[in-house]
Parts: structure tokens; C-alpha cells; sequence
């Protein structure tokens, strides 16, 4: 509990921060048209990961994720989670976003918010690892597929035993939506000078 008041302590903090600060859709393949998808079934820890690489700047301190799911049976609980990369795969687990509530089966969009320390970091790459606690689901995706690449770059596509490691050719359908802080504010935090250079900042630092 102490963690999680701190996260919201210091996230308050800074997306409250001065103009130029703001949030983008960084990466994002919806609508999609739901042709094709990858199956998350807990019964056999299947899991499936889509990776990205951010952009040379800026940090981003909060995200959500939204993906589109189709619930195949009631008390399914998905769980998503971000990872570091190595080597083109998923390495550490980072962090677990928190569930929304899901209460019925069949198909909708899905957000799942940050709720932990963990920044994106600029020209770092990431993996958004997709898998149950319980129950059984599918993960939408376009055929043919849909590049999610906007601000952030589409990394690659794997699935398998949790964690997944698996070329998979589906790119699943999904956005993620970050927020980032006005320039200085995370200098204020002992982080240092950091390049948060956007349109209508230049300059500014």
C-alpha cells in the first residue's frame, strides 16, 4: 500500500506539471477488423507479447494499455504485464498492470492502467506480455496484419509457455496511450537533465 501511494504521490505530481508536458497515443492498430487472433488460455500458461522500441525522447511516466479481447468464459481474469527485452524476446517482468472489471464474456475493449514505478525510457525496448490468471481468452489482431508503429516502433510478435518467445506472424490489436512531464520537472526529482524536447518545447530547456 505504502508503494502504491507513493507511485500515485509522485505520478500526480508530475502529470500535473506545467504546459508542454501532455500525453500521446504512441503506439496503436485499432480499429483493426478482428479477421484473426491469439488464444490465452490459463489451463496451459499460454501467453502472447507484443514488442516495442520508444523514441529518442521523452520519458514517459504513465501509460495505459488498451486491448481488444474476446472473453470466451465467465472469471476470466487476464493478466498483462510489461517486460525489458533481450535479445528480441521478453526478459524481466517490469511490472503487472491492474485488471478492469470484467463480468461477462464476448468481445470488447479492454484498459489496463499502470499502478506501479515504471517509466518508458527513450530508444528502450519493451514487451506487453499477454496471459491469464484464470480462464480463457482470445487477443484480437488484423489479417492481413496492422502495423501498431505511431510515435514508438513495432519491435515483433511472439507467443508460447509464458513467458512467450515464439516468432508469431499475428500482430495483435491494441494502443497504448502515455503521459510525459513538462521539461525539468523530473530534474526536480534528482533524475536529471533530460531531453523532453516536443513540438511548441523547443527551447525550453
Amino acid at each position: 500500500m505504502r508503494k502504491n501511494l507513493q507511485f500515485a504521490g509522485v505520478t500526480a505530481l508530475l502529470l500535473s506539471s506545467a504546459a508542454c508536458g501532455g500525453q500521446e497515443i504512441i503506439l496503436s492498430n485499432y480499429p483493426g477488423n478482428d479477421a484473426t487472433s491469439s488464444t490465452v488460455d490459463s489451463l496451459i500458461n499460454g501467453s502472447k507479447a507484443m514488442g516495442f522500441t520508444m523514441p529518442d525522447s521523452p520519458y514517459f511516466i504513465y501509460f495505459e494499455v488498451t486491448l481488444r479481447l474476446d472473453i470466451l468464459e465467465q472469471g476470466t481474469q487476464p493478466r498483462v504485464e510489461v517486460f525489458d527485452d533481450v535479445g528480441g524476446t521478453p526478459g524481466v517482468s517490469l511490472a503487472t498492470l491492474l485488471n478492469p472489471t470484467i463480468d461477462t464474456v464476448g468481445l470488447g475493449d479492454f484498459t489496463f492502467k499502470q499502478d506501479s514505478m515504471v517509466w518508458l525510457e527513450p530508444s528502450e525496448s519493451y514487451w506487453l506480455v499477454v496471459s491469464a490468471e484464470s480462464g480463457w481468452f482470445n487477443w484480437m489482431a488484423s489479417d492481413p496484419p496492422q502495423d501498431p508503429s505511431i510515435w514508438a516502433q513495432h519491435l515483433g510478435s511472439v507467443w508460447g509457455t509464458y513467458p512467450p518467445s515464439e516468432p508469431s506472424s499475428i500482430w495483435n490489436t491494441y494502443y497504448l496511450e502515455a503521459w510525459y512531464p513538462a521539461p525539468g520537472t523530473l530534474a526536480g526529482l534528482g533524475i536529471g537533465v533530460l531531453a523532453l524536447r516536443r513540438r511548441g518545447c523547443e527551447g525550453s530547456l
